[in-house]
């Protein structure tokens, strides 16, 4: 029991040095995937927002080129 109770502990000491060691600079691929996300559901929402605006504009603009 002793034996069970001191490796224990190391592994904790273990564990907890390794999480106090470890800085993490730069951002992981989590927050890359969330970023990502929230891009595509701007950019989703500016096609719905404004798409018919947009293909109105160019049609007009379309029509007043001669052929």
């Amino acid at each position: 029991m002793r034996y069970v109770k001191g490796s224990l502990l190391n592994c904790a000491a273990a564990v907890q040095s390794w999480c106090i060691e470890r800085k993490e600079t730069g951002a992981t691929a989590v927050e890359y995937a969330l970023l990502l996300g929230l891009l595509a559901i701007a950019i989703i929402g500016a096609v719905v927002v404004f798409g018919s605006r947009v293909e109105t504009m160019f049609h007009g603009y379309a029509n007043t080129i001669p052929s």
